[in-house]
């Protein structure tokens, strides 16, 4: 959990403290919070620009909660696989040879629903085991691990997880938020891998009333993206080629362009 996540285990007095509120936090009750969605290919440099935002937030004293709709996501994978976000080995599970049905297992358990044989998918189930395969052959490589890890979460996150529920992880996200905002007062709330259009209406639907919600996509380069990535132009080609990658760029893209215009930013 990054530092600015811990808001929801604060009291409001240590709220004000941690973030340096001049006033108290049910003095400004009566303004909204604000939900910021960040979206953007891989590579456009959105966590950087987001990052940045967010310390000059911080720097004027604002409460920020971060969160994404992956974390659920990340969760599994460390408990299954046994690496972290970042590549980092956290145990030995991977030595115990994880199966494509413990990730769907993980996901179903996530959900709260069963049936998980039906999710049995031929080819899911190979790309799982040579991502498998790809760590193990991988260790003391954290990028290439990285990619391996990528594409386990890009399974579980739509192959998966949509499969089960097509709003289940931006469901675990809003229920995440309304859990916060119950119990503390929070100025801005960021998530930061924005993909389809679905999880950004499923917020709006849930939160269009209590706050104030803002999308924004950052764009850049193909060979800028790759670059950043320290990956191929083909490599970048390749990975871009799955459903949230095209999604993102085929369906969520024109959907800002047209209602958000002055919310896509350059990033070159």
């Amino acid at each position: 959990m990054n530092d600015n996540q811990d808001i929801s285990y604060m009291s409001e007095e240590e709220i004000a403290a941690k973030y340096g509120k001049s006033q108290s936090v049910k003095e400004s009750v009566e303004a909204k919070t604000k939900i910021i969605l960040f979206a953007g290919g891989i590579g456009s440099g959105k966590g950087y620009l987001l990052n940045k935002k967010i310390m000059e937030l911080k720097e004027t004293g604002n409460s920020i909660l971060i969160l994404s709709f992956a974390d659920p996501i990340k969760r599994i994978v460390k408990e299954v696989v046994g690496f972290d976000k970042n590549g980092i080995k956290v145990d030995d599970r991977l030595l115990l040879e994880p199966k494509y049905n413990d990730i769907v297992e993980a996901v179903s358990l996530a959900s709260m629903q069963s049936g998980i044989s039906m999710y049995h998918h031929p080819e899911m189930t190979r790309l799982f085991e040579k991502y498998i395969s790809d760590i193990r052959l991988s260790i003391g490589d954290t990028d290439k691990i990285k990619s391996a890890l990528r594409g386990i979460m890009q399974i579980i996150g739509t192959e998966i997880g949509q499969t089960i529920k097509k709003e289940m992880w931006p469901m675990i996200a809003v229920n995440t938020i309304k859990t916060v905002l119950a119990a503390h007062r929070v100025d801005y709330v960021f998530i930061d891998d924005l993909r389809f259009l679905f999880e950004y209406l499923c917020v709006y639907r849930e939160f269009q009333h209590d706050c104030d919600i803002e999308p924004f996509f950052v764009i850049a380069d193909e060979v800028v993206r790759a670059k950043r990535r320290g990956i191929t132009l083909e490599e970048l080609k390749e990975q871009s080629k799955h459903l949230s990658e095209r999604e993102s760029m085929e369906v969520l893209l024109p959907f800002m362009r047209l209602y958000f215009p002055n919310n896509i930013i350059e990033n070159n």
